[in-house]
Parts: structure tokens; C-alpha cells; sequence
């Protein structure tokens, strides 16, 4: 008996650590979309698609499955549908890329600018290609131009600024050293300021280059805390003009930053684990399978383990061994 149960114990040792591995995948995924479900609110037809769309994008870019949909669950919380979720998804995931950065941030940033500057969801590879051309012409980083945009994006779209002119300011006060939180304050009081003046950004900021006291006409026109970002872009307008249009010539820049990225042995052993995650993910079907045998595992180890007493527990463990060694046997 004691041959019998050492022999158990072995066994499913190398049984758990065979079906570990996919076991931990395939309920993370589950996990993962149940979440999406519950704060999307989405019907089972609707879950079927966002499923669908998280496993093809897991399967074909260096992200898995799982992290695809914690991207979803980012953007239902932001409010969007399913349609605008599954057009939105492959954008996020190139950004996230480009970005070095995790996928829910990515996705976060690109569905608050949508919401702010009154876009449409199949606009998002739009957001997506500013950001990334901003990121690679600028000092911009994702985490200075969410937190700036937090304070300028509403006030630059409400003044008739698109999402590429407020990028293209932000990214020359950055330049300059007027940091996140600062800059977006900053444009957020000069859009605010020239809304209200009735004359356009331009000609303010042209009394600012003309004048010989600008510390003093700027002060006069924006305050103390505006002050040296009106400076800075009265000084680099045309630089900020000349930036707004590489932002707004959709060359697709994004595409081009992605294919440079994957172009590498990192990145094809991350496509080769998230094929591989593909591949789990869609043996899911064994997943009923699956849970009956984990929990005629820990039926047996619980068994095995019990407190000693007149022989019972090792015929309790005898008898879980031989339904694991059934279940085992039926799936050969």
C-alpha cells in the first residue's frame, strides 16, 4: 500500500504540473472575461464577440489572450460598447507596443481623448498614431501627455483645437521643460483665456513676439501661471505648426513603429508564447475536463493527507488514486 501511495503521490505530481500550466491559462482568460462581462454589462452574444476578439489579437501579437481582455475592461469602464470596444482594441495593443507599456493604461489614455475631443470609436488608430509620432518627435511620454491631457484636452476641443494642434503645444512645452501636469494646466488657462479675449490664439500670441517686454505682455495676457508657456509658444509657433501637421498627415507612423519593434528575438519569443497561449485557449473546450480533474486531485491529496486512523485513510487515498487513474485513462 505504502508502493501504491508513493506511486500516487509521484504520479500526480507530474499529472498537476502537466496540466498546471493550462489549467492557470485557460481559467485566467475565463476569469479575465467574466470581468468583462460584469462591468460591460455586455449579453452573451456580446461576450461570444469580445471573446473572439481577444483570442484572435492574443494570438497574433506579442500580448496574450488574458491581457487583450484586461484591455477590453478598460474601456468598458470608460463607457464604450462592444462595437467600439473591438474597434479600438488592435490600436491600444500597437500603442501599448510602441509605448513599452502595459496594455490597460494604453487603452485608458486613447479612450479618454476620444471622450474628450468628441471622437468616434473607429478613431482610435487616429489617437493612436498622434500619440506615437508625438512620442517619437517629442520629449512627450504616455504618462506626460495622459496626465497633461487630463487638465487641456476638454478646454482645447470646447476653444476648436484638435487632437493633433493641443499635442503639437504640449510637446513643445515639454520640449522646453514645462512638464506634464504644468503644461496641460498651462494650455488649459490660455484656451480658456483667448475663449473669452474673443480674439484667436495666434494673433495673442503674436502681441507676445512683438512685444519687447514679453515677461510683462505675457503676465498682462495669461498670469503668472500661464506666463512662460505663452512664451514658449509664441516663440515656437511655427515649429508648433510644423509639428501639427506631421501629426495630422495619418502616415500611419504607428504601423511602421510596431513592425520596426517586432523586428527582433524578444519580441518573436513573445509571439511564440502568446501562439502558444492561443493554442490553450482554444482547447478551452477541455475546461469541464480540466476542473474534474483538479478536483479529483484535491479530493486525493486531502485524503492522503487526512489524519491516520484505523487504516481508513488509505483506503480513502487508495480509492482517490483510482479515480484520478480512470479519468486519466479516459482521456488517453
Amino acid at each position: 500500500q505504502t508502493a501504491v501511495l508513493m506511486g500516487g503521490m509521484f504520479g500526480g505530481a507530474v499529472l498537476a504540473s502537466g496540466i498546471s500550466s493550462a489549467v492557470k491559462s485557460i481559467a485566467g482568460f475565463e476569469f479575465q472575461m467574466d470581468k468583462v462581462a460584469a462591468v460591460s454589462g455586455a449579453t452573451a452574444a456580446e461576450v461570444k464577440l469580445l471573446t473572439a476578439n481577444a483570442l484572435d489579437l492574443g494570438a497574433r501579437s506579442q500580448f496574450t489572450a488574458t491581457q487583450i481582455g484586461n484591455l477590453q475592461e478598460n474601456l468598458a469602464r470608460l463607457g464604450f460598447s462592444t462595437d467600439k470596444i473591438v474597434k479600438m482594441t488592435d490600436s491600444a495593443r500597437k500603442l501599448a507596443q510602441v509605448a513599452d507599456t502595459e496594455l490597460g493604461p494604453a487603452a485608458k489614455v486613447i479612450g479618454q481623448q476620444i471622450n474628450a475631443f468628441g471622437l468616434e470609436a473607429s478613431e482610435a488608430g487616429r489617437v493612436a498614431n498622434v500619440m506615437a509620432e508625438a512620442f517619437s518627435k517629442s520629449a512627450l511620454d504616455l504618462e506626460q501627455f495622459s496626465i497633461g491631457m487630463s487638465y487641456a484636452a476638454v478646454s482645447g476641443k470646447s476653444a476648436g483645437f484638435t487632437i493633433e494642434q493641443v499635442t503639437a503645444m504640449m510637446g513643445k512645452l515639454v520640449d522646453s521643460g514645462i512638464q506634464g501636469s504644468k503644461a496641460g494646466t498651462a494650455l488649459r488657462d490660455i484656451f480658456s483665456t483667448v475663449s473669452r479675449s474673443g480674439k484667436t490664439l495666434d494673433k495673442t500670441l503674436q502681441e507676445i513676439t512683438d512685444s519687447s517686454e514679453k515677461n510683462t505682455t505675457a503676465f498682462n495676457l495669461f498670469g503668472t501661471t500661464s506666463q512662460n508657456a505663452a512664451i514658449v509658444l509664441a516663440e515656437q509657433s511655427e515649429a508648433t505648426k510644423k509639428l501639427t501637421g506631421i501629426l495630422s498627415d495619418q502616415n500611419r507612423e504607428l504601423d511602421a513603429q510596431v513592425g520596426i519593434m517586432e523586428d527582433n528575438l524578444l519580441t518573436d519569443y513573445k509571439l511564440l508564447g502568446s501562439a502558444i497561449d492561443g493554442v490553450t485557449q482554444k482547447g478551452g473546450f477541455f475546461t469541464p475536463v480540466l476542473r474534474g480533474m483538479t478536483k479529483g486531485m484535491t479530493h486525493f491529496l486531502n485524503a492522503l493527507f487526512a489524519k491516520p486512523g484505523e487504516g481508513v485513510w488509505y483506503e480513502s487515498a487508495a480509492d482517490e488514486l483510482k479515480k484520478v487513474e480512470e479519468e486519466t485513462a479516459a482521456l488517453a
